[in-house]
């Protein structure tokens, strides 16, 4: 008896070794421009329960496109830019799920540049990988199922990431042996990326563009956006902001904006209004800079203290973005 106990003992053992030494390689071969966006989900999940009274979301054009920062210092808006590279609309509505564990905004501002991309494959990449480090459960089961399907191995792939990224032995850097941390950088924008790059580009006349509706798969993933803010007693807007690129579904987000009580602001089209500048306000040809996110944030800014009712921060003292401002 004593040897059958020993046997199955050292049996569990070497399965609990096996998997942690399968657990510890899986995350050095981790791809390591996913580390960040542990950083971004982390730095929302380390504030104040219910502290931030704006959130906004999108892809990256999101998170280099409005300061949150100018939003506080000019018109006393608590905002959180809680935006990343990649995201497609439904990993939008996952960060979206994600964030209201924590944070119940009065106001959500949603970039829409990229809404009518939805992740429908199986190409274990940045954006379905850092969806490891989200906290909604739920939310992300739905969303790797939408990913992977029913492929038992596309799940074991994204669960034991030595067997997706085994590869990546011949390319480990320094960073592979860091500890995933927080960092500063994204705490003292309250999110945002700044940038003082400037790269000259044309902004393209939307007089010219074609339009295009969504699919349905992009529209029922809008349309669920607004409903899960919607059911919180939560407003929204839609904005998207210019890159040099022709933006197709100007006229079909207005459409699902108007028909579902939420506000969109254009940027293509009210880029001159704005005061953006294709000489000064672009870090690349697909981002604004600091100087451009700027100009974003002022427009927006200006419109919401008019039409929306929110806590003027700047009357509060120590408030989360002034303890950003000391942030070395």
């Amino acid at each position: 008896m004593k040897t059958v106990v020993q046997r199955i003992a050292g049996v569990a053992l070497t399965c609990l070794l096996t998997w942690l030494m399968v657990s510890k390689l899986g995350f050095l071969v981790r791809p390591v421009s996913t580390d960040e966006v542990y950083s971004q989900v982390e730095t929302l999940h380390s504030l104040p329960r219910d502290s931030v009274e704006v959130m906004i979301y999108g892809s990256s054009h999101a998170f280099r496109g409005i300061s949150a920062m100018e939003l506080y210092d000019r018109y006393g808006i608590g905002a959180y830019n809680y935006g990343w590279h990649w995201l497609k609309i439904n990993t939008v509505h996952l960060f979206l799920k994600d964030s209201l564990e924590v944070q119940t905004p009065r106001l959500v501002l949603i970039e829409a540049g990229l809404a009518n991309n939805v992740v429908q494959d199986t190409d274990i990449t940045a954006e379905i990988y850092f969806s490891r480090y989200l906290h909604n459960g739920a939310a992300r089961a739905a969303f790797l199922k939408q990913c992977f399907g029913n492929d038992p191995e596309r799940y074991l792939s994204f669960y034991m990431p030595l067997c997706a990224f085994h590869d990546n032995w011949s390319t480990l850097e320094e960073q592979s042996f860091r500890k995933l941390e927080k960092g500063t950088f994204l705490r003292k924008n309250m999110g945002f990326f700044a940038s003082d790059d400037v790269t000259e580009i044309r902004i393209p006349d939307y007089h010219t563009f074609r339009q295009r509706d969504f699919s349905e798969a992009a529209r029922e993933e809008l349309l669920g956006i607004i409903e899960t803010c919607h059911e919180k007693g939560i407003q929204v807007i839609f904005f998207t902001v210019p890159w040099q690129e022709d933006y197709e579904y100007g006229d079909a987000m207005k459409t699902i904006a108007k028909g579902n009580g939420c506000d969109y602001f254009d940027f293509f089209e009210l880029a001159e209004e704005t005061g953006l500048d294709g000489k000064t306000d672009f870090s690349d040809t697909g981002h604004l800079n600091t100087s451009g996110a700027v100009k974003v944030a002022d427009y927006l800014g200006r419109y919401i203290s008019c039409h929306y009712e929110l806590t003027d921060m700047r009357t509060i003292e120590d408030n989360l973005w002034e303890q950003a401002k000391e942030m070395e």
